[in-house]
C-alpha cells in the first residue's frame, strides 16, 4: 500500500470541478468544432467484458445530478450490473434523466470473453461493422452470418462501432487466462485494420489499493494503481492513457464524487475517441464521392 508522495499525481485529473454539473452539460459542450456531418451521428461504443461481471456505474438516487441521472432504454445504471456475461447484444440509448433528453452516445452490451467459449471472428466483424441487430440472442453453436435473420445488410457509419472498451479486472491482470488474452489480440487485430480506437477500464482497482478502497480519490496517487496501469497497457500494446482506471459501485448506499469523476473522465475519453473516428471516416467517404465525381467529369 504506496502513496507516490508528491504534490502531484501521475495522471493529472483536471475535469470536473463543479460537482453539481449534470452529465448533460458536459457532454454537450465535449466537442463544439465538430463538423456538421459528424454532429449527427451517434457515437457507439461496444463495451466488451472479459471477465464474469459487469460494470455497476452508480447506484439509483434521483436526488443526485451525476451519473444517477442517467438511463440506458429507460433502466437505470444499476440493473446493467447484474453480475453476469451478456449473452444478448444490446445497445443501450443514454439518457438525462433530468431533462429527458437523448445523449449523442450509445453504449453496446455484447457477449463477454470465456475461457470455455471462443468467440467466433466473423461474428465479431460483423458487430463491428453495424450488421448486429439490437437485441440479437448469441447463440455458441450457430454464430452471426449474413444468413442469419435480421442481419443489417446496408449498415451506415451511425449503425458501425466507433470505439471499443474492454473492461478488465484490474486484480487479476497477472493471471488472466492465456485463452482470454488470446481473443482479445484476435479482436483487436480487427479493430487496428478498420481503425476502430480502443480504451480500457481498469476496474477493481480498490482490490489492489487499500487506500483505493478508502476512497476513490487517492486513485492517481496510488503506486499499486500505477504499476497495473502499466501492465495492462504493454500487455494490450495501448499508450497508458488509453487505459481508464475507474471504480465500481458495491457497498456504497450513496453517490461518491470521487467515483463518478473517474466514471464520466472514461465516458468523456471514450466519447472523444469515438468523434476522432466519426469524422474521419467522414472525411474519407467525403473523399471517395469528390473521386468518383471527378471520375465522371
Amino acid at each position: 500500500m504506496d502513496l507516490i508522495q508528491s504534490k502531484q499525481s501521475w495522471l493529472s485529473l483536471h475535469f470536473w470541478t463543479n460537482h453539481g454539473e449534470s452529465f448533460m452539460s458536459l457532454m454537450q459542450r465535449r466537442r463544439t468544432n465538430l463538423k456538421k456531418n459528424s454532429w449527427t451521428i451517434h457515437q457507439k461504443v461496444l463495451l466488451q467484458q472479459t471477465s464474469c461481471w459487469l460494470v455497476r456505474l452508480a447506484p439509483e438516487n434521483p436526488a443526485f445530478s451525476t451519473l444517477s441521472t442517467l438511463h440506458f432504454a429507460g433502466k437505470s445504471l444499476t440493473r446493467l450490473g447484474v453480475g453476469a456475461l451478456s449473452t444478448v447484444y444490446r445497445k443501450y440509448n443514454v439518457k438525462d434523466h433530468n431533462s429527458g433528453q437523448t445523449l449523442k452516445i450509445r453504449l453496446c452490451d455484447t457477449r463477454g470473453l470465456e475461457e470455455e467459449f471462443t468467440i467466433d471472428s466473423q461474428e465479431i466483424s460483423h458487430i463491428l461493422d453495424g450488421n448486429v441487430p439490437d437485441r440479437y440472442q448469441f447463440n455458441p453453436s450457430a454464430p452471426f452470418t449474413t444468413e442469419t435473420f435480421g442481419f443489417i445488410r446496408k449498415p451506415r457509419l451511425g449503425d458501425r462501432i466507433h470505439c471499443v472498451a474492454f473492461v478488465v479486472d484490474g486484480s487479476t491482470i497477472d493471471v488472466i487466462p492465456e485463452k482470454i488474452l488470446k481473443q482479445m489480440k484476435a479482436m483487436q487485430s480487427q479493430m487496428n485494420q478498420r481503425n476502430i480506437p480502443q480504451v480500457i477500464y481498469l476496474t477493481k482497482l480498490d482490490k489492489v489499493c487499500p487506500m483505493v478502497e478508502e476512497d476513490a480519490g487517492h486513485m492517481f496517487h496510488s503506486s499499486e494503481v500505477h504499476e497495473a496501469v502499466d501492465k495492462i497497457a504493454e500487455i494490450m500494446g495501448l499508450p497508458r492513457g488509453f487505459v481508464l482506471p475507474i471504480k465500481n459501485y458495491e457497498s456504497e448506499t450513496i453517490l461518491d464524487h470521487n467515483i463518478d469523476i473517474l466514471t464520466l473522465k472514461a465516458l468523456k475519453q471514450t466519447a472523444d475517441f469515438s468523434d476522432d473516428y466519426i469524422e474521419e471516416q467522414v472525411d474519407k467517404m467525403a473523399a471517395e464521392i469528390g473521386h468518383r465525381i471527378k471520375g465522371i467529369l
